[in-house]
């Protein structure tokens, strides 16, 4: 064993001063921190500081009791104006509020089941106990009674939050919102205003997985037409921010059949020839217990065997280690296939011997603490594992997953790390930069995506050491 030889009491100051400098070496790699940064970073925490003595421990474990607190705290304005990189982590039709899918829940095909709350368009009412939402809010006194009791149908309520249900209650309350958002008609106007949201959030660029609403069906003759919808609802974000983009990971359903899967991977391998600005990559969603990583081999050293050879840039970004489970081990074979990203990884703690091998080759984990906690792979927010990740070198991205589902915003994420992890602003600046480091654009994109980024960031930096806006 070797152990650390004292000499006296300065030489124990000095040892540590050393380790503190080696520790945070780790942690911000060559990450450039400015004296402004450093100064702003002391009013960062003052205002961290003031927040957390408003709020009692039981926050760390259901911040959602929480919620007028945290939404008019200082902090929460900060977080609010602070230019936040780029979302790598979120799923359509999960970024847009309740009341979008509310507002387009009369249209004359959309029927409620009363004894579920179910949500499904048919051609024809089909009896039972299947009404009408148009004639149902008719027939309603109060119209705006009616609309926010309808917002229910499309978040998870208060009540339901770290229960074991939560995660079936969440996939309902997904699949209403498919069955709004997955039409012809309202598709292209859900893409549009979820890239708004994200701009308006203090985003610079969304990377959202989308499941194809028309991949199996005669609506979907042309996937031309598909990059062509993205490029239309893009240029229309940009009236709103110039230097804004869009980056699609197509995501398959990893209970599919392998020869479904396999015909998904390679329409995204073909639109990566030609629209890589805007389609960036592969992934599988759902539960990881219903299919284990492993089984997609076959498809997978395939599709990479072919990006080589043919010098297409169409990688994998997957989901791994959204689990509790030990005996999960995905995140081995997700290192095989050369992800640049992993969505989650939340059990990587379990797997030591990953986290050296994740963290030099320069792999970012996507982390997403809201859903985590939501759905009880936390439970307490002090204790969540990207912590650790990134106090160990590892490079990690703050994201929100399927946010509105859980009736919040962005800004929780971000409001969350600063409290619970007690991160300040230099480890945000980190963060912020990992995700657009890592974000998988071309690199003229990604080159002026950064220009943008630090110009706001070195205002906000401005604002905080001033003091006129906080």
């Amino acid at each position: 064993m070797t152990s650390t030889k004292i000499h006296d009491l300065q030489d124990y100051y000095q040892q540590r001063e050393r380790l503190l400098k080696e520790a945070e070496a780790l942690k911000f790699g060559d990450l450039i921190i400015t004296d402004d940064e450093r100064k702003a970073n002391k009013v960062f925490k003052d205002i961290v500081g003031q927040v957390n003595s408003e709020l009692p421990i039981e926050f760390h474990q259901r911040p959602i009791q929480y919620r007028s607190t945290v939404e008019n705290s200082k902090l929460y304005k900060v977080l609010y104006d602070m230019p936040k990189g780029v979302q790598q982590h979120s799923h359509n039709p999960c970024s847009l509020p309740s009341r979008w899918f509310t507002e387009r829940s009369t249209a004359e095909d959309v029927y409620i089941d009363l004894s579920t709350n179910k949500i499904e368009r048919f051609k024809e009412n089909p009896g039972n106990n299947w009404k009408s939402v148009k004639a149902l809010r008719d027939s309603a006194q109060d119209k705006n009674a009616f609309d926010k009791a309808f917002d229910d149908n499309f978040h998870l309520t208060d009540d339901i939050f770290g229960k074991d249900e939560a995660w079936d209650v969440f996939e309902f309350k997904i699949g209403n919102r498919q069955a709004i958002a997955l039409t012809v008609e309202n598709w292209e106007q859900c893409m549009l205003d979820t890239l708004l949201y994200a701009i308006e959030e203090g985003y610079h660029c969304l990377q959202i997985r989308i499941f194809l609403p028309f991949f199996d069906s005669p609506d979907f003759s042309d996937p031309a037409k598909e990059v062509a919808m993205y490029r239309r609802v893009l240029a229309k974000a940009q009236e709103k921010d110039p230097n804004f983009t869009l980056g699609v990971i197509f995501a398959g359903l990893r209970f599919w059949d392998l020869e479904k899967i396999q015909k998904f991977l390679d329409f995204t391998f073909e639109l990566s020839k030609t629209d890589r600005d805007i389609v960036i990559g592969f992934d599988l969603v759902a539960e990881e217990k219903l299919r284990a990583a492993i089984d997609f081999a076959p498809i997978f050293v395939p599709h990479m065997k072919k990006c080589q050879e043919q010098g297409v840039d169409c990688p994998l970004i997957l989901h791994g280690g959204e689990s509790l489970d030990t005996d999960n081990t995905n995140l081995f074979d997700l290192l095989l296939c050369n992800v640049p990203r992993i969505g989650h990884a939340f059990n990587l703690f379990k797997h030591p011997y990953l986290m050296p091998l994740i963290r030099d080759r320069g792999i970012c984990v996507e982390t997403n603490p809201i859903s985590n906690l939501y759905l009880k792979y936390s439970i307490d927010m002090r204790t969540h594992p990207s912590i650790g990740y990134h106090n160990s070198g590892i490079k990690i991205s703050l994201n929100s997953d399927d946010i509105e589902v859980f009736n919040l915003h962005t800004i929780w994420d971000f409001f969350m790390a600063a409290t619970s992890f007690q991160f300040d602003l230099l480890d945000l600046k980190k963060v912020i930069f990992n995700s657009i480091e890592t974000s998988c654009l071309k690199k003229d994109l990604q080159a002026n995506l950064l220009k943008d980024w630090t110009s706001k960031w070195n205002l906000l930096i401005q604002n905080l050491i001033s003091g006129l806006k906080y």
